[in-house]
């Protein structure tokens, strides 16, 4: 199967997102409202970062940052513990100033990441910034440029930013006519409405070509209540999948409380891969069982 990104594409395709979505008026309105702030107070105001963070679609993940919201019904710290100003508004002061490749890392290195925040999370934050320049990855549009060949791997990590950053790029420079918005609307559009189900097999299939799924489960004894971590990686052999995590639990700064010795006390399970199994770091809420995707989705 061959796909041409061209005019023609996204001519086609970022109409259709009004069909499946409707995010984009208050899209244009966040992104008017973050240069506002950025030209008078030089970041993102905590509210604007909510707000981001809920048309991004990851408030159920927000019990994961340093952040208090009153209201909240699960809070990860309390008032007086609030990161938002000294940590989260300093960083996207520091990545507004970073060159283009250096942006997503002034977010996510080690020793400076923000807790609860990964690739697509972050990746949109810096785009509400830099809304000319500055790509979202995410699983549908990194699907649709890896099933086609424009990139490595549709994995949604800081590692595997630049090459998507570049590739979303390239396709901006070869259809001048269209903002990095309307590219994304049409990758999106055309995942959702006309691979689906055939467009996840599509990406999965150079895993499938010799792996194998290597998954962990850890219940964390968090408060007020226990939460459970999957993390699952594709290799030849167990070895091979376990590195992959040890070499991202490393990346982790201290307070995510996951450490690569705590790790290899985990229960290992093998699987077979499958279509609803792919690499990635799941939480499984306690109650229901069902995997609700972190970061990677996020």
């Amino acid at each position: 199967m061959t796909i041409q990104i061209d005019d023609v594409f996204i001519r086609e395709w970022h109409p259709r997102y009004d069909l499946t979505e409707d995010d984009e008026e208050e899209y244009e309105r966040l992104v008017a409202t973050v240069a506002l702030e950025m030209k008078s107070m030089g970041t993102i105001s905590k509210k604007t970062f909510l707000d981001i963070w809920s048309w991004k679609g990851a408030m159920r993940v927000l019990g994961l940052t340093t952040i208090y919201v009153e209201g909240q019904k699960t809070k990860a710290v309390t008032a007086a513990e609030d990161e938002y100003e000294t940590r989260y508004a300093t960083a996207f002061r520091r990545a507004a100033s970073e060159p283009p490749e250096r942006k997503l890392g002034a977010l996510l290195d080690p020793g400076v990441k923000l807790p609860g925040v990964g690739a697509p999370t972050g990746s949109t934050l810096i785009h509400f910034i830099h809304p000319q320049t500055m790509p979202i990855i995410d699983s549908r549009t990194a699907g649709i440029l890896f099933a086609f060949g424009r990139i490595a791997t549709a994995e949604c990590w800081l590692e595997t930013y630049e090459e998507f950053r570049k590739a979303i790029n390239k396709i901006s420079r070869d259809c001048p006519g269209w903002t990095l918005r309307q590219i994304d609307r049409a990758l999106f559009a055309y995942h959702k409405q006309a691979l689906g189900k055939e467009g996840q097999d599509i990406e999965k299939r150079p895993l499938m070509s010799g792996g194998k799924v290597f998954v962990w489960i850890l219940e964390i004894p968090k408060q007020p209540a226990p939460e459970k971590v999957l993390f699952s990686a594709v290799g030849s052999d167990r070895e091979e999948a376990e590195n992959k995590i040890v070499a991202y639990i490393k990346s982790l700064p201290p307070a995510e409380g996951i450490t690569p010795e705590l790790f290899r006390q985990w229960v290992k399970v093998v699987a077979p891969l499958t279509p609803e199994v792919r690499e990635g770091v799941w939480l499984l809420p306690m109650t229901t069982g069902v995997s609700i995707q972190l970061d990677h989705a996020t």
